[in-house]
């Protein structure tokens, strides 16, 4: 596999990663609050992950998670790790966009060094 190609699968399973993480956040939203009793712990279960957004969250982990693994077998764990740092980025900032967080100086600083980190990484 070329290491365009690798580079491409690295950046498919971050992006859906950090989708899951969107799509779980929404359907975190949606559920407000949620008992984790003993008593209660297998109908919350099913109720969190049969939430629409919950689950269509879970399958984008379990497309980030397939395609990472697919990663494992051609790629440096060194180097390849470190890319899912920017994750955080891509978090980061549809969490402003979308869910209208906040993104302080200190916020947009730490991302602009993680993208700084990984391009020192993928250029290595």
């Amino acid at each position: 596999m070329g290491e365009n190609m690798l580079l491409t699968l690295i950046l498919t399973s971050v992006f859906l990663g950090a989708l899951g993480q969107i799509f779980l956040k929404i359907g975190a939203n949606q559920l407000k609050t949620f008992s984790l009793s003993l008593d209660k712990i297998i109908s919350t279960f099913f109720k969190v992950i049969f939430t629409p957004y919950v689950f269509l969250g879970l399958i984008f982990f379990g497309l980030s998670f397939f395609l990472w693994v697919k990663v494992l077998t051609q790629a440096e764990l060194s180097y390849a790790y470190p890319l899912v740092s920017l994750s955080y980025v891509i978090v980061s900032l549809a969490s402003w966009l979308f869910f209208k967080e906040g993104l302080s100086l200190g916020r947009v600083s730490g991302l602009f060094f993680i993208i700084l980190g990984v391009s020192l990484i993928v250029r290595s």
